[in-house]
């Protein structure tokens, strides 16, 4: 498990990283989608099978530029989509899960929330970047 909490907005991660770990991590995984991260975790594991695992998506458009050197120092990267969810199987049952109080997502939720009627300020806010992943409250549908 993790033994340790950088706070990238108080000092540089790859910096606090290399002080952890001065040979860098074994594996980082970027779930924010920003560049810039991806560059971090890219220069913060180790070489020789160091893995950068991307899980977040970028803006349409954004590049990712990085030392090429990275790749013969023996560095990963990998790329997914989606992961092994089956939405048809599993959004069903993560639903059920949470009505019954059996797994609380409060805590990942985007603030704002928004109606349905507010949908398509929900996608000017997701274009603009101002939330990673609008929630729409399906309330009073009748």
């Amino acid at each position: 498990g993790a033994t340790h909490l950088v706070d990238a907005s108080q000092s540089s991660p790859t910096d606090i990283i290399k002080q952890i770990c001065p040979n860098g991590v074994d594996f980082a995984i970027e779930a924010t989608g920003r560049p810039a991260v991806m560059q971090q975790s890219i220069e913060s594991v180790r070489n020789q099978g160091g893995t950068v695992v991307v899980i977040g998506n970028a803006r349409h458009g954004e590049m990712l530029e990085f030392n090429p050197w990275h790749l013969n120092l023996g560095k990963k990267i990998l790329g997914t989509w989606g992961g092994d969810s089956i939405p048809e199987r599993d959004y069903p049952r993560y639903c059920k899960l949470t009505e019954a109080g059996k797994l609380n997502l409060t805590p990942f939720l985007n603030k704002p929330t928004y109606t349905l009627q507010d949908i398509n300020i929900a996608l000017e806010d997701l274009e603009a970047g101002k939330v990673a992943r609008p929630v729409i409250k399906m309330e009073n549908l009748d």
